[in-house]
C-alpha cells in the first residue's frame, strides 16, 4: 500500500534525524518512532521488519525505563506478539512470561494488563501443545476479568472461548466450567 510505504519512509527519516542527536530526550523519541515504525510494518504484513524495530525498541526501553516495568513489559509484549504471529510460539512464550512477571510485580495479580498477558501466554502455550498449562492461564484471565467487572468485554469473551477450547483439547478434568454472566 502506497500510504503505508510513505508513512514508513517518513518515520524512518525522523528516526535517522533523532539518531544523529545523542541525548536522553532523543533516545525516548527514537524509541517511540521505532515502535511506530514497527506498528506500521505489522499493518503492512512485514513481520520480520516489525520484529527488528521492536527488538531495538526493547533495548532502548530497558536502557531508559529499566526502573519502570510497565513500559518494559509493553516492549516485551510487542516482541512476543510478533513472534506468535510468525509461528515462533516457544520463543514468544519467554517474552510473555517476562512481561507477566513484571506486570504482576508492578500492578498486582488482579490487573487487567496481567489478564491480557495471561491470554497471550495461554495462546502460545496452546500452540505449543501445552493445553493444560494454557487452560490455567485462560482460567486465571477469566477470573481477573470477572474481578474487574469485564464480564461483557471482548477480552473476556476471547479468554472464555480460549479456555473452552483448551479444556476440550485436554484430558485434564479438574477445570470448572466458566460462564459469562
Amino acid at each position: 500500500d502506497g500510504n503505508n510505504n510513505h508513512a514508513i519512509a517518513l518515520k524512518a527519516a525522523a528516526l535517522s534525524i533523532y539518531k544523529r542527536i545523542s541525548s536522553r530526550k532523543n533516545r525516548i523519541k527514537i524509541n517511540d518512532v521505532l515502535t511506530s515504525i514497527g506498528n506500521s510494518y505489522v499493518q503492512f504484513g512485514d513481520l520480520p521488519q516489525a520484529l527488528d524495530c521492536y527488538r531495538e525498541s526493547l533495548e532502548i526501553t530497558e536502557e531508559i525505563y529499566g526502573d519502570q516495568p510497565i513500559k518494559v513489559s509493553h516492549a516485551l509484549d510487542n516482541i512476543g506478539s510478533i513472534l506468535a504471529l510468525m509461528g515462533k510460539y516457544q520463543r514468544a512464550t519467554g517474552f510473555f512470561e517476562r512481561a507477566l512477571d513484571m506486570r504482576e510485580d508492578a500492578l498486582g495479580k488482579y490487573s487487567v494488563l496481567v489478564a491480557d498477558t495471561k491470554v497471550a501466554l495461554g495462546e502460545v502455550l496452546f500452540a505449543c501443545d501445552k493445553e493444560e498449562i494454557a487452560a490455567l492461564a485462560f482460567r486465571d484471565a477469566v477470573a481477573i476479568y470477572n474481578w474487574n467487572q469485564y464480564r461483557d468485554h471482548p477480552k473476556m469473551m476471547r479468554a472464555v472461548k480460549n479456555l473452552k477450547l483448551a479444556e476440550s483439547s485436554t484430558c485434564h478434568k479438574g477445570f470448572k466450567e466458566y460462564r459469562v454472566k
